[in-house]
């Protein structure tokens, strides 16, 4: 677990370093919108991304990875999310940034157990929820 909670973190603050990039500004204003209404403190950020890291990773590593490999999975994990528009080409490099993170989380999760896998997701989620929240546009 912490193994893939070191990974998460890193990919989240990595993750962030793209979004906040001049030329994502479009994307980040469309996420920073999606989350301003909300109430989000800490304690249901970790709750939301423990929920998504645990239910998402049965799903996509336990399930589907098995059957279909870790590269496939990966793809489908980052499409479903949105993050791979052939009409948006900002939010489809981050996406190939995501499939290539998710992909690395799919070899952890085969080496190391799914708890890595579900404690890199959550870090993930917890890293940008957070930063999301908290910056000013």
């Amino acid at each position: 677990m912490l193994v893939g909670g070191a990974f998460g973190l890193f990919i989240g603050l990595t993750g962030w370093k793209i979004i906040v990039m001049e030329f994502m500004r479009p994307v980040l204003n469309k996420y920073k919108s999606m989350i301003a209404s909300s109430d989000l403190d800490i304690q249901l950020i970790f709750f939301i991304s423990f929920c998504a890291g645990v239910g998402e990773e049965i799903l996509f590593r336990g399930v589907i990875q098995p059957i279909i490999g870790i590269w496939i999975t990966a793809i489908i994990f980052v499409a479903i999310h949105g993050y791979l528009n052939p009409l948006n080409w900002r939010i489809s490099i981050y996406g190939v940034y995501l499939t290539l993170s998710i992909g690395v989380i799919g070899y952890f999760s085969n080496l190391l157990g799914l708890c890595t896998a579900m404690s890199a997701h959550m870090m993930i989620d917890v890293v940008l929820f957070y930063k999301l929240k908290k910056i000013e546009l």
